[in-house]
């Protein structure tokens, strides 16, 4: 007897630190598409000790590259022997989180990426606690960095814009003199993957993302396409994982 259609849209997926169900994952990033790869033909007693040979794949809407994979529990399955076996230690951290649009010329009905931003967070069931637009001043995104990273209220601080070349590009500069530990690989897979989008021009965008104060700060750029990218390939996928690496 083998495994029914339904069945498999209710099993846990073990990825990146945490649990999803695919309509939650499929919800949260619309633009991916998983893939079951089944290699048992029915759901045993002993279907933990057979995982290695039931996995998925994740698979990016548009190239069809895989882009995560992982292991794959039935849904007759509790939480908390998921959470066993599977080596995650929770379902889903909700993040208190700041996103910060740095524009010269946006108002909050023409910004695009801060409400891109806000949705996918929401939809991931993050909350939003602070929106705001601020003008690309080193004086003014140090100041307001400053308060929210000393504000009980956040765990994550998001940042969109600024991060070019420009003359009037200072977010980078000003955000990695005040980055206590920063996460280079966040800012190198970025500009990999955006490579494959725009080419060479993807080595212009300084992303970044670290640790202030205890708190985690992305950095992307400006516009929608980078915000998307950015939140639904890294930093929705790894949010829970960061702040329980946090804590230990």
């Amino acid at each position: 007897m083998g495994m029914r259609g339904e069945e498999a849209g209710r099993c846990w997926f073990a990825i990146s630190g945490r649990l999803w169900q695919m309509p939650e994952y499929i919800n949260t990033f619309p633009s991916a598409k998983v893939i079951i790869h089944l290699a048992l033909t029915v759901f045993s007693t002993d279907f933990v000790n057979q995982t290695k040979r039931l996995y998925f794949q994740i698979l990016s809407g548009g190239a069809q590259k895989i882009v995560n994979a992982g292991r794959i529990f039935p849904p007759s399955f509790s939480m908390s022997e998921v959470q066993k076996h599977a080596h995650v230690s929770s379902v889903q951290r909700i993040a208190a989180c700041a996103v910060i649009t740095v524009s010269d010329t946006r108002t909050e009905e023409t910004d695009k990426s801060g409400r891109t931003m806000r949705e996918k967070l929401a939809a991931a069931g993050h909350t939003i606690v602070h929106y705001q637009i601020i003008h690309d001043e080193p004086s003014d995104i140090r100041a307001l960095l400053g308060h929210l990273a000393t504000n009980p209220q956040f765990s994550v601080i998001l940042l969109n814009g600024g991060t070019g070349i420009s003359r009037r590009d200072t977010t980078f500069d000003v955000v990695d003199a005040m980055l206590e530990k920063r996460l280079p690989g966040f800012g190198e897979i970025f500009r990999m993957l955006s490579y494959e989008d725009i080419g060479p021009a993807a080595f212009l965008s300084r992303a970044t993302a670290g640790i202030i104060n205890g708190k985690i700060l992305f950095s992307l750029p400006g516009s929608t396409g980078a915000v998307t990218l950015g939140m639904e390939k890294l930093i929705l996928p790894e949010l829970s994982h960061l702040l329980n690496e946090l804590e230990k």
